[in-house]
């Protein structure tokens, strides 16, 4: 049973294309060659089909998960605006706009947040 995946990788793909090869032109030198060949081509494919689906979990996985931590927050800053706008008084956001747009053009108004 330890022995299955050499055959099935190895041994069964050497001996049929061994036989092919010595069947069409009575040689097993490009029999062992191909054989090697597909051999090698096993052997990447058995090594890159596991980390490519080991990449798409992650992505398929982590992507929806942010995007779904992203509607969330959305949603939720949208659902609490009216109560964030309540509890910010309009003088406050008057001043740190005053602030803000101060950063702009210097000079006009010196220290807003003295105010």
């Amino acid at each position: 049973m330890a022995l299955f995946p050499f055959w099935f990788l190895f041994w069964i793909p050497n001996v049929v294309i061994r036989s092919v090869m010595e069947a069409m032109w009575g040689s097993v030198y490009g029999a062992a060659g191909t054989a090697a060949g597909i051999f090698a081509v096993v052997l990447a494919l058995s090594i890159a089909i596991p980390v490519v689906a080991v990449v798409l979990a992650i992505t398929l996985a982590v992507v929806p998960l942010a995007f779904a931590v992203a509607a969330v927050s959305m949603v939720f800053a949208v659902l609490t605006w009216p109560l964030r706008r309540a509890l910010w008084s309009y003088n406050r956001r008057r001043s740190w706009k005053r602030w803000f747009y101060a950063l702009d053009e210097p000079g006009e108004v010196e220290d807003p947040w003295r105010e």
